[in-house]
């Protein structure tokens, strides 16, 4: 396989292209036996991700199949991308193995694996509500309003460490008529504060 060099207007060099001086490289060879993703990651969550740390990916081109991979690099400095207001830092991924279907410039998509949770019970984060002492609690279908002691979260879930267990059935969004549900898990509260 052979990969034209691309020019500074985004075409690739052919029969009759000028050659800088300077970059002399018409065509390279990649190497297929070691695949790397590049990806960007926002500077609000840059922080999280580390060299080492375990990815999982897919490929937009070959549907229905997951590599894995590993963080190798993190950029220091992040750089303004076109689609996007913050600033992005390039992430380097080292695919594990090699495979025949992959191909230079396909497009992936990419999940860094920040950290996991075994066994342990979780909740859509619109679950939660706060009263005005500032309490966490969860409406649960048999009309309490269990208070719940909760531990990490991502955009979509949070773990609750105390006040519930697993396959309790709770309401997505407040219920008509809440401020009737009993409040139930007050000896949580202090381990809250």
């Amino acid at each position: 396989m052979v990969i034209y060099k691309e020019e500074f207007n985004g075409a690739k060099r052919k029969t009759g292209s000028q050659v800088n001086p300077f970059d002399r490289v018409i065509a390279t060879l990649p190497d297929l036996t070691t695949m790397i993703s590049q990806t960007y990651v926002s500077e609000i969550e840059v922080n999280k991700v580390l060299p080492g740390q375990k990815v999982t990916m897919t490929i937009d081109a070959l549907p229905g199949k997951t590599w894995t991979g590993t963080v190798t690099t993190v950029a220091n400095i992040g750089e303004q991308l076109g689609n996007s207001e913050s600033k992005m830092f390039e992430v380097l991924i080292k695919l594990d193995g090699i495979n025949n279907e992959l191909r230079p410039a396909m497009t992936t998509y990419n999940k860094i694996i920040i950290s996991e949770y075994p066994d342990v019970v979780y909740i859509p984060t619109e679950c939660v509500h706060t009263g005005a002492d500032g309490i966490n609690f969860v409406y649960k279908k048999n009309k309490t309003r269990q208070v719940v002691v909760l531990g990490e979260m991502n955009d979509k879930n949070i773990i609750v460490k105390q006040g519930l267990e697993e396959g309790t059935s709770l309401y997505l969004i407040a219920p008509e008529e809440s401020s009737k549900f009993k409040l139930v898990g007050k000896d949580l509260i202090a381990g809250v504060e």
